[in-house]
């Protein structure tokens, strides 16, 4: 297959990062939870952010995921006992 020397340098293959299954991001947030108990979010969203400007799109995806699964355990366990609704 022919390339011009413009397209020779870039890779045939790209690099992708395996998906990572909704059980694992859920485990992460737990985990996040536990280790960040003042507010997991914001680390999350914090290392979501780091990963965005570093041009890691697929860690700054991972970490997206994490985050909203932060808040919606946070969401269906309160801290203060009050009812959700």
């Amino acid at each position: 297959m022919f390339r011009s020397p413009a397209t020779a340098a870039l890779p045939t293959k790209k690099a992708t990062m395996p998906k990572v299954s909704d059980l694992e991001v859920w485990r992460a947030a737990n985990r996040l939870i536990k280790q960040f108990p003042i507010d997991p979010a914001m680390e999350a969203a914090q290392r979501a952010d780091h990963a965005y400007e570093q041009g890691d799109m697929s860690n700054f995806n991972l970490w997206t995921r994490i985050n909203k699964a932060v808040r919606e355990l946070e969401h269906t366990n309160p801290a203060d006992g009050k009812p959700l609704n």
